[in-house]
């Protein structure tokens, strides 16, 4: 497991330290709710921590739960390292 970033849509949300991401998924859905801006970088990409890599999927923990879940298959496309 290493730490690495996601590129991800963004958006404000309600409260100004918080904001909408949206994850597209290795199966072409779309995963979303609102996570904290603390958990991005400079340039706008996500926190994760990258668990497994199989190529064109990946399996991540997100930095906080997303509607439920920690841990989510995105492409690895969107991942950077």
């Amino acid at each position: 497991m290493k730490k690495t970033y996601l590129k991800c849509q963004t958006k404000e949300a309600e409260f100004e330290d918080e904001c909408l991401v949206m994850i597209p998924l290795s199966n072409g859905k779309v995963h979303s709710g609102v996570i904290e801006k603390k958990f991005f970088n400079k340039k706008g990409y996500l926190e994760i921590v990258l668990i497994e890599d199989h190529g064109e999927k990946a399996l991540i923990m997100l930095p906080q739960d997303l509607n439920r879940k920690t841990t989510i298959v995105v492409d690895s496309k969107n991942i950077i390292i």
